[in-house]
């Protein structure tokens, strides 16, 4: 499905946002094993959807920067992915987005 040009619910849109902004605290407590049983199922859960919708939807090198794009709001301007155009950034963006929200359910 193409979803070009297309925005996510802003609900949606906001959930996601907030999974990626708590994707380092995930991980880290996983690497630590300090997540148990159901919770430790579930951040897997979380983590894994959002690590393969960045594998299908962006090119090794962008992957960390739209993550922490995504987590912390931050548009193309203050983004440390410089070496992509505004255009692709912002494509990429917003097919990583769709990608996660389908991963998880939500669409």
């Amino acid at each position: 499905m193409n979803n070009s040009g297309k925005k996510l619910p802003k609900d949606i849109n906001d959930i996601i946002n907030s999974l990626c902004h708590d994707y380092k605290r995930r991980k880290s407590l996983l690497e630590r094993g300090k997540a148990h049983g159901q919770v430790k199922r579930y951040y897997i859960r979380l983590n894994n959807a959002i690590d393969e919708a960045l594998e299908e939807e962006c090119d090794e090198g962008l992957r960390t920067h739209i993550l922490n794009d995504i987590g912390e709001n931050r548009g193309y301007r203050k983004s440390a992915a410089y070496f992509v155009s505004q255009v692709t950034y912002y494509d990429r963006k917003r097919r990583v987005k769709f990608a996660m929200a389908k991963k998880l359910h939500f669409i």
